[in-house]
């Protein structure tokens, strides 16, 4: 793959992420305006269009409205057990319509406190309009710092209705289940939440036919987190092929160094290890964890999702503390997006006008005691200079 130029447009936004946003952006992308079918449908044919064939059995979703969404469909097999960190596998076949007219649960993760969703998380939702064939698909991956967050983040209703598009959201591994590069697991890559994206692109050029959408005209976009992946993906030689436009939110252009990251993850395991009785004292079940011993391997994936899901859980934005999207020279080249080479595909990349609103509102920094010292006035003055 030869050094490429990625063709760069700005926009500034109103803040925050919005459906209607998506749309105004997805209609510069090369959508084509086509009838979403018959208003006398029967309600038999009606029934019949929420039924779709994948290459793995059929499945059966709800008309919201007018619009068909099918919820948790799955395009990789659960990654638990024995294939926690591993590459995603291809999911079981089924012969029966698979129930997919509820939201699935999201992915394990540590959000408001407490630990919520299940492993099993490598599915998707597809929204569409009734009569929906070869229409443009726009395929979205949630923010929440590649830790928290969930499918349903934007629902896809408005917009496929208003943008003549068919809507692919993604569910994929978050925090320590999506990023482990610990040598014990043995794997080439340990950014698995992009082995999860890149399976489920895959899935999208197979299977989104049968959905009403055209799989040569894949838009992927994301929001936060999610842009930051999309930004990863531009460079990334596992998604060659898997794209055909690309719309970046608020994503960053930032990397991590391999051994940095292993230590900082390591760090963060040693007080389970130390529950466990795996070592003496801290530095000995650090040192251990850095090991390839099989010891950790084997103990890693005995260790429950519920207690590995809060580990660094306090890291807001910051890399430093969960530090994820390894270059690793197989997923993402070492060196970053300095000197990387770019898939050529057209690429809108934007941020909020108030991007930072919401983590100045909540940093400490403003009930520190040299704040407290300032005037009601130079307070705000302070607070709207940071967000600017």
């Amino acid at each position: 793959m030869g050094k490429r130029t990625i063709s760069r447009r700005s926009f500034v936004g109103a803040g925050s992420l919005s459906a209607a946003a998506l749309g105004m952006l997805l209609a510069g992308c090369g959508t084509t305006q086509q009838q979403s079918g018959s208003s006398n449908q029967t309600d038999a044919a009606k029934s019949d269009s929420l039924v779709a064939k994948t290459a793995y059995g059929p499945v059966k979703g709800t008309n919201e409205g007018g619009v068909n969404i099918w919820y948790g469909v799955p395009y990789g097999k659960s990654p638990e057990g024995e294939l926690r960190w591993q590459a995603p596998e291809e999911p079981e076949s089924w012969t029966e319509e698979r129930d997919c007219t509820q939201p699935a649960q999201p992915a394990l993760q540590y959000t408001n406190n407490e630990v919520t969703g299940t492993e099993d998380c490598l599915n998707l939702d597809v929204y569409a309009t009734e009569g929906a064939s070869k229409l443009p698909v726009l395929v979205y991956i949630h923010g929440g710092n590649n830790q928290t967050g969930n499918a349903q983040e934007i629902p896809g209703k408005d917009l496929v209705v208003n943008n003549s598009c068919v809507y692919v959201s993604l569910s994929y591994r978050l925090g320590l289940f999506g990023f482990n590069c610990l040598p014990a697991l043995g794997n080439d890559t340990g950014n698995f939440t992009l082995l999860d994206i890149a399976a489920a692109l895959d899935w999208v050029r197979s299977n989104i036919e049968a959905f009403g959408g055209d799989p040569e005209n894949v838009t992927v976009s994301g929001f936060s987190a999610g842009g930051r992946d999309v930004m990863a993906m531009l460079m990334s030689p596992l998604f060659e092929g898997k794209f055909d436009k690309a719309i970046a939110f608020s994503g960053g252009m930032t990397t991590a160094e391999l051994e940095p990251s292993q230590k900082k993850i390591a760090a963060a395991l040693v007080p389970l290890a130390m529950e466990d009785g795996k070592a003496a004292d801290e530095e000995s079940a650090y040192q251990w964890l850095l090991s390839d011993d099989s010891a950790v391997r084997d103990w890693l994936y005995s260790v429950s999702g519920e207690r590995l899901a809060p580990l660094m859980g306090n890291a807001s934005i910051r890399m430093s503390v969960f530090p994820h999207l390894y270059e690793d020279d197989i997923a993402l080249p070492k060196g970053g997006f300095a000197n990387a080479s770019y898939h050529a595909v057209p690429l809108i990349m934007l941020t909020g006008s108030t991007e930072f609103s919401m983590f100045s509102a909540f940093d400490a920094f403003w009930k520190s005691d040299p704040m407290a010292a300032l005037s009601e006035d130079k307070l705000k003055a302070a607070q709207a200079f940071a967000i600017k």
